[in-house]
């Protein structure tokens, strides 16, 4: 009867090791992949983009990289760049950051737009993470509201596309006290085309002088440059 429960217990160790070492070779695939397709940084989008693969353009402020799809999983996305940055998105949004100067992570309860919320506000409440600084569990009260269009400050590039809708994520408090100034809304763009709503544009202030901003490349048509 031993002999069985140890060689059961062999059979599910290997079993589990099998499937790691496969998810740790496509991680490593996809990173090598990530590697050879990323320039360092980028001052524009590049012309030459594998078109198997997915780009996302990421902005800290006025620096910017190119980041591409290592991995995916559903709605989930893994994205990397070139000195190894890590940014998950899911259904577009961001999640998880890693290798940047602040790191929001496990990121949950995350809004998925609705028809219903892109014509009246709406509210969620998020969980996540943080380092530096070991915050854990910051419960914040975000308030999601529709816009006419996208902000001013946010340029787009013509033909604009009719399939783009624009809201804003405002995080009204944070472990049930008002949120400090420096908590600027989020603007995200999403493509109503997409089922679920999809964020192809989202900008996000994680503190008062660091902000960022991620565009899924095959959308540049239409999001163009933003500022």
């Amino acid at each position: 009867m031993r002999s069985r429960w140890v060689v059961t217990r062999i059979v599910v160790v290997g079993t589990l090791v099998g499937m790691l070492t496969a998810c740790t070779n496509l991680w490593q695939a996809g990173w090598q992949t990530a590697k050879q397709a990323l320039p360092q940084t980028i001052s524009s989008p590049p012309q030459n983009r594998d078109p198997n693969l997915r780009y996302l353009k990421v902005a800290i402020n006025q620096h910017e990289v190119l980041m591409v799809e290592a991995y995916r999983a559903g709605s989930e996305s893994v994205w990397v760049s070139s000195d190894l940055a890590i940014l998950k998105t899911r259904n577009g949004y961001l999640t998880d950051l890693e290798g940047f100067r602040i790191n929001w992570q496990e990121v949950r309860g995350l809004n998925l737009v609705t028809a219903a919320q892109l014509a009246k506000p709406t509210a969620y409440t998020r969980v996540r993470n943080e380092m530096p600084g070991y915050r854990y569990q910051i419960r914040e009260s975000v308030l999601v509201s529709p816009l006419a269009r996208a902000p001013q400050e946010i340029q787009l590039t013509p033909p604009r596309n009719a399939n783009l809708r624009w809201f804003s994520e405002e995080v009204r408090t944070q472990l049930g006290e008002q949120v400090p100034s420096f908590h600027y809304p989020g603007v995200f763009a999403i493509d109503i085309n997409q089922d679920p709503y999809h964020v192809v544009f989202g900008r996000q202030c994680l503190a008062r002088d660091y902000c960022i901003r991620w565009q899924i490349l095959e959308h540049t048509e239409s999001v163009g440059r933003a500022q």
